[in-house]
């Protein structure tokens, strides 16, 4: 297991929401067999059987190495700021899914979740290796801008949407 992306400083990663987390399954596995992975979840992505299930299919023991695997969920922007405001400094890999989802709260104004989501992502730049994995494209473009900016790499995933056709028999 070897990603052929590598990751200094902030990488962006867009995909649609049914293919995101199929195609960071390999890149999660690598991390968390190597060391420690912290995972904030703002899009209730994060499912760990696919994930044990990919560990086990490449001959690792799914068990001990989960452990390594420290996530927490955030329901909206201000909690998605405290968390990552509240991170301790390591040099372990920092997963964060869907980071726009919980900006998209009408409620909030949006100069408060463009502040908001600017606290977010300078708590995100002294890290050494950040994946931010987000599959809201359609979040309001100027917090999509905002998070492009302080990408060091964007990579944008186009899944192609594949229609089988049904079997009769």
């Amino acid at each position: 297991m070897h990603s052929p992306i590598t990751f200094d400083g902030i990488t962006l990663y867009l995909a649609p929401r049914t293919g995101l987390m199929t195609h960071l399954l390999p890149i999660l596995a690598e991390w968390v067999c190597q060391d420690e992975i912290n995972v904030v979840d703002a899009a209730f992505l994060f499912n760990p059987y696919p994930l044990a299930g990919y560990l086990a299919a490449h001959g690792h023991n799914p068990q001990p190495t989960l452990q390594h695997l420290h996530i927490q969920r955030a329901f909206t922007c201000y909690q998605v700021e405290a968390m990552l405001s509240g991170l301790q400094p390591t040099s372990f890999p920092l997963v964060v899914l869907g980071l726009l989802m919980p900006f998209q709260d009408e409620a909030v104004n949006l100069a408060e979740r463009r502040r908001l989501l600017m606290t977010c992502l300078s708590c995100l730049h002294p890290r050494e290796t950040v994946l931010v994995a987000e599959c809201h494209l359609n979040a309001p473009p100027a917090l999509m801008e905002l998070l492009r900016q302080a990408a060091h790499e964007v990579i944008e995933q186009v899944t192609p949407m594949t229609i089988e056709q049904m079997r009769l028999f």
